[in-house]
């Protein structure tokens, strides 16, 4: 076993996007097709709960390459493209998620960490569009 892949994360999410320098970016563009679908396709209740999953999968992804360090660098460049999204219910809700979930509040954590350069990184970015505007400009794209 070489010395980097002591920390791999068992998520093979993670080491796709640890693996190509493009990966990040087009991950977050897909991540932000599915949730400005969420409230589009789905009963207000679903797409709550749809919502909810979504953000805990988030921060499971972090939890989970706290300790690979090319694999948190992906995150890192994935999140800040969810905190500069022209969607602004998607920005606004992974930067309070951020500021606000246990996982990121630890003092001292790798997670405190990811959170606070995310934040500096993404919050110079103007604001965003609504989810319904996103989702109704992806659908009509040919």
């Amino acid at each position: 076993m070489s010395p980097g892949e002591k920390y791999k994360p068992s998520s093979p999410v993670i080491v796709g996007l640890a693996s190509d320098a493009e990966a990040p970016s087009r991950f977050a563009e897909f991540l932000e097709a599915i949730f400005a679908n969420f409230n589009t396709v789905f009963p207000l209740q679903a797409a709550r709960y749809l919502r909810e999953a979504f953000f805990k999968r988030l921060v499971s992804w972090v939890v989970g390459a706290a300790e690979f360090p090319k694999g948190l660098k992906a995150l890192e460049n994935v999140f800040a493209h969810l905190v500069t999204s022209p969607i602004s219910d998607l920005k606004t809700q992974t930067v309070d998620m951020l500021r606000t979930d246990e996982v990121f509040l630890k003092e001292g954590s790798r997670e405190r960490e990811f959170a606070a350069r995310v934040l500096k990184r993404g919050l110079t970015e103007g604001p965003g569009r609504t989810t319904q505007q996103h989702a109704l400009a992806v659908s009509a794209k040919p």
